[in-house]
C-alpha cells in the first residue's frame, strides 16, 4: 500500500516535500487559471484567508519610504525600499509582488543585485548574504493573540531547506521565537508567486512577559538567496474561534494518489482530505466538514457531513479526513467542484475562511492529476537553465491507481512554450509503460512493462504562441510497436515520457506547483550521478488515455460514410454507414465498463447505403460505444445517452 506523511509546519502548510532532486528553471508567473476555479471563486482557496476578522491593530504599506522600520545583520544595506523588483529589473508591474498596495513601494531584499554587482552574473559563486528586516515596537498588552499578515514574494536556488523567516520578540531579540515564513508550494531555483502569509503568534503571546515591547522581525539568509519582496504588513488581533481551511485533495494521499480526471467506469466512493488551520484563541468543539458537489449549473448534486481528525487541534494545523459514501461513477461524464466547508459547535467568527474547493472531471476514458484550480508553469527538466542550449535525456511521468483491468490507447501531455522553454518540432519521444510497486525502497518501485511506443513531436502539436497545447499520442499511431497495453486492475502504473535532449533539442511541458501525493516523476541524471529516478514536487501534466475507439480507421476502406443521428439522443436514435462490398453487419452497443447493453445482427447487406434504428429509451445516462462489424473490418462510433 501506498505511504506517505503530511508534515505541517509551524506557520502553513509548506509544500509537503516528497523532493528528492531539482534542476529546472520555471518561468515566474503562471499561465491560465481553469475558468471553473473563478466562476466559483467563492468557494475557493483564494478568498479563505481575511483580514477583516479581528481589529487591525497595526499596519505598514511603505508608501514611499521604509517608514520607521530598522534594519541589521551583516548585509543589512541590502534591504531597501523598491518599487522595481531585485536589481531593478522588473519592469512590468506583473512581476513585483502582487499586493494591494504594490504601486507605492514595497520593501526587498536585494540579493541578486550585490551578487550581480560583485560577481558580474548570477551563478553558483552567491555569496552567503544575510539581514533582517525589524518592526518598530508595539504596545501588545492586553491582546489574547494575534497575527501577523503580510504579502512576499521571493526567489531562492538549489535546496529546499531554505526558508525565509520571521522572528517574535519582546526584549530587542535577545530571544525570540521563530516561525517558517515560506509561500506555499514554491519549487527551488523558482520564483514564489505573491501570496499573503499570515503568521500566527497566539501561543507566543499566551505566555509572553513585556508584550508592551513587542516586535518582529523578517530574516534573510543564505549563499543560493536572489531576492525577498515584502509589503502590506499587518497584525490582526486574533478571534476567538477561527477556523480556516487551507488545503484540500481529493483522495486520502497518505494512502493513494489523487486523481482529478477519472474515467466514470474507474470511479468510485469519494474521499477528500484536507488541511485546516486553527487562527482562533480558542479550541474548537465538534469540528466536522461537509462536502457538496455542483454541477456546471451551479446545483448541489451530492452532499455528506463527516470526517475523523489527526490530533483534535491539539496541533495549530489538524487533517481531516473524510471517506464518504458518495459514489462518482453515478455521476454524468461532465465537470463538477469539490467544495468542502468546515464548522463545529461554536461560532466561527470569520466565515469567509472555511470552505475550500476542487475541479474534479468525469470523464469517458482520461485519468489524470492536474489541478484545474490553479495556475501553470512551463518548464523544462531537460534544459535545466533558461540559457542552457542544450538539453540532457530525462523522463517525466505521473503514478495512477487503475482500479479495473483495461486497455491503455494513449497518453495526453501538454506541450509548452514560452520565452525560457520551448519544445523542438522533428524530435522523438520514447513512450514507455511502468509498473508501481509502492511496497519496495523508491529507487526499485517502477518496473518496466516492456511496452515501448515512439512519436515523433510534430509542429501540429505544438502551442504557436507562449502557453500550453495538449496533445493525445495514440498508441495505435506510433511508430514501430504499435497498439494498446493491457493494465491489471488493482494497480499502480507510470506512463513515462522520454526526451534524449542534444544541442537546441527542447522539450517543454506544463506543470502545476505542488505534488503532494508524490506521484510525479523525474528520470535523469547529473554530472557524476547516474539516471535514476526523482520525485519532484510539482505536478506534470499527462494524462492515461482509455478510448476503445483508437484503433479504429474512421475512413475505413470497407465501412464509411457512419454517421449516429441524433446524437445525444433521449431514446430512438439512428445509425447510418455505406459498405463498399456486400457483406454481413453486426451492430453492438457497449457501455463504458464493456457490458454489451444491444445487439442487432443484419446478414447480406449489399453494397451501399444502409441505415439501423436502435431504442436507447432503455439506456442508462451516459456515453456508450456503438460497433458497426462486417467480415472484414468495424469502425466504433461514441453514442450518448442523455
Amino acid at each position: 500500500m501506498k505511504k506517505v506523511y503530511l508534515l505541517l509546519s509551524g506557520l502553513t502548510l509548506s509544500t509537503l516535500s516528497f523532493a528528492q532532486f531539482r534542476t529546472g528553471v520555471m518561468d515566474e508567473k503562471p499561465v491560465t487559471l481553469h475558468s471553473k476555479a473563478n466562476e466559483l471563486v467563492s468557494k475557493t482557496k483564494a478568498t479563505s484567508v481575511q483580514k477583516g476578522g479581528g481589529d487591525v491593530l497595526y499596519s505598514e504599506d511603505f508608501n514611499g519610504s521604509a517608514g520607521s522600520w530598522t534594519t541589521s545583520g551583516a548585509n543589512d544595506s541590502l534591504w531597501l525600499f523598491d518599487t522595481d523588483g531585485p536589481n531593478g529589473q522588473f519592469s512590468s508591474t506583473t512581476q513585483i509582488i502582487q499586493s494591494p498596495t504594490a504601486g507605492n513601494g514595497f520593501m526587498i531584499f536585494d540579493s541578486d543585485g550585490y551578487n550581480t554587482t560583485t560577481h558580474g552574473s548570477k551563478d553558483d559563486d552567491y555569496e552567503n548574504v544575510s539581514g533582517n528586516l525589524e518592526s518598530p515596537v508595539y504596545d501588545m498588552t492586553g491582546i489574547a493573540g494575534a497575527t501577523i499578515q503580510f504579502y512576499s514574494q521571493y526567489r531562492t536556488c538549489c535546496s529546499r531547506t531554505f526558508y525565509p523567516k520571521l522572528q517574535v520578540s519582546t526584549d530587542g531579540f535577545t530571544t525570540f521565537v521563530e516561525y517558517n515564513a515560506s509561500v506555499d508550494n514554491v519549487g527551488v531555483n523558482d520564483f514564489s508567486y505573491s501570496a499573503l502569509t499570515v503568521v500566527n503568534v497566539n501561543s507566543f503571546l499566551a505566555t509572553a512577559s513585556n508584550k508592551q515591547n513587542f516586535q518582529f522581525r523578517f530574516v534573510w539568509s543564505g549563499a543560493d538567496t536572489y531576492f525577498w519582496m515584502i509589503d502590506d504588513i499587518e497584525i490582526v488581533e486574533s478571534n476567538n474561534y477561527d477556523l480556516s481551511f487551507e488545503k484540500l485533495w481529493l483522495a486520502n494521499i497518505k494512502t493513494a494518489n489523487e486523481h482529478t480526471s477519472i474515467p466514470q467506469s474507474m470511479a468510485g466512493v469519494l474521499t477528500v482530505q484536507g488541511v485546516v488551520r486553527n487562527l482562533g484563541i480558542s479550541l474548537p468543539t465538534n469540528p466536522q466538514i461537509t462536502v457538496n458537489i455542483y454541477d456546471v449549473s451551479n446545483t448541489i448534486v451530492a452532499s455528506e457531513v463527516g470526517g475523523s481528525w489527526d490530533n483534535n487541534f491539539t496541533n495549530e494545523f489538524d487533517t481531516v479526513t473524510f471517506e464518504t459514501t458518495i459514489d462518482l461513477s453515478t455521476l454524468a461524464i461532465d465537470e463538477y467542484f469539490v467544495e468542502a466547508v468546515i464548522s463545529m459547535n461554536e461560532t466561527d467568527d470569520v466565515n469567509t475562511n472555511d470552505s475550500i474547493g476542487r475541479t474534479l472531471y468525469i470523464s469517458d476514458y482520461y485519468l489524470g492529476q492536474q489541478n484545474y484550480d490553479v495556475g501553470y508553469f512551463i518548464g523544462s527538466e531537460g534544459k535545466g537553465r533558461s540559457t542552457n542550449t542544450n538539453s540532457v535525456a530525462m523522463k517525466i511521468g505521473n503514478v495512477m491507481y487503475v482500479p479495473n483491468t483495461t486497455d491503455l490507447t494513449g497518453v495526453e501531455l501538454t506541450f509548452g512554450r514560452s520565452s525560457s522553454f520551448s519544445t523542438t518540432a522533428g524530435e522523438e519521444l520514447e513512450i514507455e509503460v511502468f509498473e508501481v510497486d509502492y511496497t519496495q525502497p523508491f529507487v526499485s518501485q517502477a518496473v518496466t512493462t516492456g511496452d515501448l511506443r515512439f512519436f515523433t513531436i510534430t509542429s501540429a502539436m505544438l502551442p504557436t504562441s507562449n502557453g500550453g497545447k495538449s496533445a493525445v499520442l495514440n498508441f495505435f499511431q506510433a511508430s514501430g510497436e504499435q497498439g494498446a497495453v493491457t493494465l491489471t486492475g488493482g494497480k499502480y502504473y507510470m506512463v513515462a515520457i522520454g526526451h534524449n535532449g542534444g544541442q537546441n533539442k527542447h522539450f517543454a511541458y506544463t506543470y502545476n506547483k505542488g505534488d503532494e501525493d508524490g506521484s510525479s516523476r523525474l528520470y535523469i541524471g547529473s554530472g557524476a550521478t547516474a539516471a535514476r529516478w526523482y520525485t519532484i514536487g510539482y505536478q506534470s501534466h499527462t494524462r492515461m488515455v482509455f478510448d476503445p475507439t483508437a484503433s479504429l480507421d474512421e475512413n475505413n476502406s470497407v465501412i464509411n460514410k457512419t454517421n449516429i443521428y441524433p446524437n445525444p439522443t433521449n431514446g430512438d436514435t439512428r445509425v447510418e454507414f455505406n459498405l463498399t462490398n456486400a457483406s454481413s453487419v453486426s451492430v453492438k452497443v457497449m457501455d463504458i465498463t464493456g457490458k454489451v447493453v444491444y445487439t442487432q445482427n443484419e446478414s447480406n447487406k449489399a453494397a451501399g447505403e444502409h441505415t439501423i434504428d436502435i431504442n436507447a429509451a432503455s439506456f442508462r445516462s451516459g456515453v456508450y460505444y456503438v460497433t458497426i462489424s462486417t467480415d472484414e473490418a468495424q469502425v466504433t462510433k461514441k453514442l450518448i445517452r442523455k
